[in-house]
């Protein structure tokens, strides 16, 4: 993909979109104003997630990537109205 995996470098949902980033599932990112970041903990060969501003703020509570990816996966799959 040729984007940077860096949690530095924050850019808009609509950016990454344009770099041909997607869903896991394969649809469309979502159309928010939202800046989110892409973070690649395996390195390159492994999985990437784009992360917001919230992945920071749990970095603050437990400095560990793993944990805020696993808050983040919980969260993703509470069922929503």
């Amino acid at each position: 993909m040729g984007a940077p995996a860096s949690l530095g470098e924050s850019r808009p949902l609509a950016e990454w979109a344009k770099l041909g980033v997607r869903r896991v599932d394969g649809r469309a990112l979502a159309e928010r104003p939202l800046g989110a970041a892409l973070m690649a903990p395996g390195g390159a060969e492994g999985p990437c997630f784009l992360v917001t501003d919230n992945f920071r703020a749990l970095l603050k509570w437990n400095n560990s990537s793993y944990f805020a990816t696993a808050v983040g996966f919980l969260a993703d799959s509470v069922d929503k109205p």
